[in-house]
Order: structure tokens, then C-alpha cells, then sequence
């Protein structure tokens, strides 16, 4: 099996349905937590966590409507 193979049969972990889910719920925040530590009013991990999901959403709703644009676009023609 080569190395392109695997990777399209690579399952999220249990619990996900996306890699991209997995990595947003478990994305490691001390980095970020200790470089703003002291703003005036740092983030917390939850916060963070937060606009992640939110950039994700976001970024799965411009796919939906991308797609919807592309099949409409296709079905006028």
C-alpha cells in the first residue's frame, strides 16, 4: 500500500466525523494562553476552542455555498 493509499483510508478518530473536528476540539491552546498572559484580558482555552469552531463552521458554510453556486451554475447550462 503506498503512502497516498493509506491516507484516503485514514478514519477520523472515534467520536469525529472529520479529522478537521478532531483537531478543533483538541487543538492545543498553552501556546497561545501563555504569549497573551498578559493582555488585558487574555483568552481562555474556551474562548479559543470557540473561535476555532466558529472559523470552521464558517469556512464549511462558504464550501456549502460554493458547492450550491457550482451545481447551480451547471444546472442552468
Amino acid at each position: 500500500m503506498t503512502n497516498s493509499e493509506s491516507e484516503k483510508t485514514l478514519r477520523p478518530p472515534e467520536g469525529y466525523t472529520s479529522w478537521l473536528d478532531y483537531a478543533v476540539d483538541t487543538l492545543d491552546t498553552r501556546t497561545l494562553e501563555i504569549y497573551k498572559l498578559f493582555d488585558d484580558a487574555p483568552p481562555g482555552r474556551d474562548q479559543i476552542l470557540a473561535a476555532a469552531r466558529r472559523e470552521l463552521d464558517d469556512l464549511r458554510a462558504k464550501a456549502g455555498e460554493h458547492a450550491a453556486l457550482s451545481r447551480k451554475g451547471r444546472e442552468s447550462t
